[in-house]
This record gives C-alpha cells, sequence and structure tokens, in this order.
C-alpha cells in the first residue's frame, strides 16, 4: 500500500491529498465506524475512494453514498470470503452498485469475478518496488554473507520457498515428493510463518530448512542467498490463486523463478516471461528444478514498478470521477 501511494503522488501532480488506512489486525467494528465516520466527513473534499482489497468492500456502497465519490476495489484473489455465502452474496450486491468500479490483480481473479458477480473488471497487475528489489543484482560474490545472514545453509544450492504451508501452496508436495529426486546438495527453504503444525511436519523431512525471514530487507537477501524460487501451487478451482508478488519480486532481483502452469501462478508467469511447469507433476517438476538450478535464467521480464501501476489506476481515476488530465 505504501509502495502504490508513493506511485500515485509521484504520478499525480494536481490538488490531491492521499489518505490510507491500513489495518495490521482484522478490521472489526469499531474500524468499520471509524472508516463510515471518515467517509461522511470527507464529502465534497474526495474525489476518489480506493479499497486496496476486497476485504472491507462490502462498504463500498455506503462510503460511495456518504461521500459523493466515485470507489475502486481491487480483488487480489486471497481477499475474496469465498467459504462464507452470506459474505459473497454481499459483495455481489456491492461491486454491482452504482459508483463502484473493480480491478482484478490477473486474468484468473478477472474470470473469477466474471463467474461469480456476473461483471467483467478491469485488469491491472500488481507493481513492484524496482527500486528496492532490483538493488541486489549486480553481484553473487557475496553469497555466503547474505546466507548467513538469514540463517540458511551455506554450502549447496537452495531452492527457495515463502507463504503459508497450506495443501493448495504445493510446498508440502514439492518437499516430499520433488526434494528427494533432487541432487543431495540441494536443500529446500521455506520462508513462512505458519500454520504452525504444518510447518513442524515439513521441517521433519530431510532437506527442508525453515527460514523466519519477515522484513523486507531479510527477504531481499534470502533471494539472493538462493538460487531458485518455486511457486508449486496445486490446482484448486474453488479457491483459484491470484497474482504472485513473491515471484514478481524475486525475478526482480535476479533470481530465476519456476511456477506451476496454472491460475495467477501462469498469469504471473506468463506476465513477466517466467518459467512454468504442470502443476502436480513430480517428474517435470524434478526436471525443470534442475535445469533451472544448473543452467542460465532465459529472459525474463521485470515487473512494471509502482509508479507505472499507480499511474495506471490513476488513468481509471480520471475516467470514473471525471479528474483533470
Amino acid at each position: 500500500m505504501a509502495e502504490f501511494a508513493a506511485g500515485l503522488a509521484e504520478g499525480y501532480e494536481g490538488d490531491l491529498t492521499l489518505v490510507a488506512h491500513e489495518e495490521e489486525t482484522p478490521a472489526g467494528e469499531a474500524f468499520t465506524e471509524r472508516v463510515l465516520a471518515e467517509a461522511a466527513a470527507a464529502r465534497g473534499t474526495t474525489q476518489v475512494v480506493q479499497f486496496a482489497d476486497a476485504t472491507l468492500a462490502h462498504l463500498a456502497p455506503r462510503v460511495h453514498a456518504l461521500t459523493g465519490a466515485p470507489v475502486v476495489v481491487s480483488i487480489l484473489g486471497n481477499d475474496l470470503p469465498r467459504d462464507d455465502e452470506d459474505a459473497i452474496a454481499s459483495l455481489h450486491g456491492a461491486l454491482r452498485a452504482p459508483g463502484v468500479t473493480v480491478v482484478a490483480s490477473c486474468a484468473t481473479i478477472a474470470r473469477e469475478v466474471e463467474a461469480r458477480f456476473g461483471m467483467t473488471p478491469r485488469v491491472i497487475h500488481p507493481g513492484v518496488d524496482t527500486r528496492f528489489w532490483g538493488a541486489v543484482t549486480s553481484s553473487r560474490d557475496h553469497v555466503e554473507e547474505f546466507r548467513e545472514r538469514v540463517g540458511v545453509p551455506v554450502e549447496g544450492r537452495i531452492v527457495l520457498s515463502t507463504g503459508p504451508v497450506t495443501e493448495q501452496s504445493g510446498i508440502e508436495w514439492f518437499a516430499r515428493e520433488v526434494l528427494p529426486r533432487l541432487p543431495e546438495d540441494v536443500r529446500y527453504v521455506v520462508a513462512s510463518d505458519g500454520p504452525p503444525a504444518a510447518l513442524e511436519s515439513l521441517t521433519s523431512l530431510p532437506r527442508v530448512v525453515r527460514s523466519e525471514v519477515h522484513l523486507r530487507n531479510e527477504t531481499a537477501a534470502l533471494f539472493y542467498a538462493s538460487d531458485l524460487l518455486v511457486v508449486p501451487n496445486l490446482p484448486r478451482p474453488d479457491a483459484p490463486s491470484g497474482y504472485r508478488m513473491d515471484a514478481a519480486r524475486a525475478s526482480a532481483t535476479g533470481l530465476p523463478v519456476l511456477l506451476a502452469d496454472i491460475e495467477g501462478c501462469a498469469d504471473t508467469a506468463a506476465n513477466l516471461g517466467l518459467r512454468t511447469a504442470p502443476a502436480d507433476d513430480a517428474a517435470a517438476w524434478t526436471a525443470a528444478s534442475q535445469a533451472a538450478l544448473m543452467g542460465r535464467p532465459g529472459p525474463t521480464r521485470v515487473a512494471e514498478p509502482w509508479n507505472l501501476v499507480a499511474y495506471y489506476y490513476l488513468q481509471l481515476y480520471r475516467e470514473v470521477a471525471d479528474l483533470p488530465a
């Protein structure tokens, strides 16, 4: 959100004040009341309201009515309450309400929005802070120092995955089905904070190492310390994955990336020119991982920087709110 806000401020030179609300804990009744109260207070001074994900999008029609301003809702995919029929029904009405415009993070999520809510959203891929994530590409002379810094094995080659260990993530599947087929010097590092039971089961497997890296600068160092990022998602038609920011950031640092050829993973790969392997095919993943570890990465396209993505949003804001050029 901070990167998007900075890019928006950089791209818009008019009379614009950006007010952002971001909660570290799940938004409750008090937060909702505060959002609505501030929306009412902002009537007449607000040109556009942006919901950064779908978590509070059910409030979009009320915020539109209170502010008198159009509302843009971005849907990432993992923010949709797919297991809550009442919440989905509420979103169905909210997203189709007058004054509300919807943006999807990738083609997969756009198709889901169309299927669930009967509307065709815009597609704007998330951006990357290329000035930060591209800062470690110049040299690999100090890989051992970076590995020591982030607490991963200094010797051998490192295959990395990030994010929660769920069935859909395919991380445990990769550890059980693919890692044993890779050369003995390969270690599988998983940077995740949960769930605890899944992590305990995972780290009991041979050659699997957990990393407790969370901070942005540590994650960049972890990318720099690794030899390959894998995103081995398994298919889940009822809850498809969205755009993979971890893959975009890793690729921006120069780290080779291999993704499953499904859903938002495939969208990310197509957008950035990254390699894919057939989901749930251990032999194919073994061959592709070995090729990526041994060969030089092919040509890729660095994800667009946030200031350019913010410009795309700014063009949308100008359209829905009739802002000056």
